[in-house]
C-alpha cells in the first residue's frame, strides 16, 4: 500500500467520523475501516482499526474513551495551531467545523506544504498577517515539548500494566519481533525470560509482562499499554527502539511509540514535516533527546557524525 493509498483510506475514516454525533463502537468502526481499505485497494488485511486509525489517534485527530467497559472512538475537538515567520503568521487548523471554515479570510488560505506526501482532508492551513489573531478560534498555547515530556515517568511494567500474582500460563508466547512472527512458543521447562507475553496463539488474548520475577496484566482500557509493553521488552533485550540523528536533527523510531510520545513529537514538527504515517520526527533538539534518553531507559541510539 501506498502513502498515497493509506492517506485516502484514512481521509475516508475521518469522513465518516465527521458526521457522527456520538462515540462510535470499536466494533462498527473496525468495520468502517475494513470497507474504507477495501474501497481504495480492493482488500482488506488484518488489524484494519489499529493499522489505519492509531497513527490518527498519535497525531490527535481522533480520541478514544471507555463507555460501558467496552472501547469507543470520536472525532477530537477542533484546533488551531499558530507560529510566526517572517512571510507572516501561520496557521493550522484541525477537525475544524464548517462554519469555522467558513470565518477564515479566503485570501489567507495557502495550499498544502509543497511536496507533502500527506494531505488529509481534516487539516486546514492559512497564512495570514501578524496583526491577524483569529478570535474566538479554539488557539492551542503548546508549552515547549521538553517541559511536556518530563512529566512522563521512566518506561517501567507500572506505567503500563497491573501487577497480578499468577503463575504464566504453560502455552504462553513471548513477543518476538523482527520475526516472521512476532510471537513464538517457549518450551514449558525453559525459564521465563523477561518481557511480553500473551496466552496460547490468539490475536486477543490476554497480555502480561514479566520482569524481576514478578508478572503484570496489561491495562487493555488503555490504548497505550501495548506500544509501552513493546518498548519496555526491547529495553529489556538491549534492543534501540530509535535513532537519533543530531546532524539532521531527526528521531526514527524502529517501533510505534506509545501514544502520547508521539503526539507530542508531532506537534514539535507541525509546521515543518507533520507526517502523520512516519515513524520519524524532524526538530528534534538536545533537550528532547535528554527527556526521551530518559523515558526510554537511555535506549536511544545516536550517530556520531564525527
Amino acid at each position: 500500500m501506498t502513502t498515497a493509498e493509506l492517506v485516502r483510506i484514512q481521509n475516508l475514516i475521518l469522513q465518516f467520523l465527521s458526521v457522527q454525533r456520538d462515540f462510535v463502537r470499536e466494533e462498527k468502526l473496525r468495520d468502517v475501516c475494513k470497507a474504507a481499505e477495501f474501497s481504495v485497494v480492493g482488500k482488506s488485511q488484518e488489524y484494519a482499526l489499529h493499522r489505519l486509525l492509531l497513527p490518527l489517534v498519535r497525531a490527535g485527530m481522533v480520541e478514544y474513551g471507555i463507555i460501558d467497559h467496552k472501547h469507543h472512538w470520536q472525532l477530537a475537538k477542533p484546533q488551531l495551531f499558530s507560529r510566526r515567520f517572517p512571510d507572516g503568521r501561520h496557521w493550522i487548523g484541525i477537525n475544524l467545523t464548517e462554519e469555522q471554515k467558513r470565518k477564515i479570510p479566503f485570501q489567507f488560505i495557502s495550499s498544502q506544504q509543497n511536496g507533502a506526501t500527506e494531505v488529509h482532508c481534516n487539516v486546514v492551513r492559512w497564512i495570514s498577517p501578524e496583526s491577524c489573531d483569529m478570535a474566538g478560534f479554539p488557539l492551542v498555547q503548546n508549552r515547549p515539548v521538553a517541559n511536556l515530556l518530563r512529566i512522563f515517568p521512566e518506561c517501567s511494567p507500572e506505567v503500563f500494566a497491573n501487577y497480578e500474582a499468577v503463575v504464566l500460563p504453560e502455552t504462553a508466547q513471548i513477543y518476538s519481533p523482527g520475526q516472521s512472527c512476532p510471537w513464538r512458543s517457549v518450551s514449558e521447562k525453559a525459564v521465563r525470560e523477561d518481557g511480553l507475553y500473551r496466552q496460547e496463539n490468539q490475536d486477543y488474548s490476554p497480555r502480561w509482562y514479566f520482569r524481576n520475577h514478578r508478572t503484570y496484566r496489561l491495562d487493555n482500557n488503555n490504548p497505550d499499554s501495548p506500544f509501552w509493553a513493546r518498548a519496555m521488552h526491547w529495553i529489556d533485550h538491549k534492543r534501540p527502539i530509535a535513532t537519533f540523528d543530531s546532524l539532521r536533527q531527526q528521531l526514527h523510531f524502529h517501533l510505534a511509540p506509545p501514544i502520547m510520545i508521539g503526539r507530542l513529537l508531532l506537534l514539535n514538527e507541525l509546521f515543518s514535516d507533520f507526517q502523520v504515517n512516519s515513524l520519524s520526527y524532524s526538530g528534534i533538539n538536545q533537550k528532547i533527546v535528554y527527556e526521551i534518553q530518559r523515558i526510554f531507559h537511555n535506549n536511544i541510539q545516536e550517530i556520531n557524525h564525527s
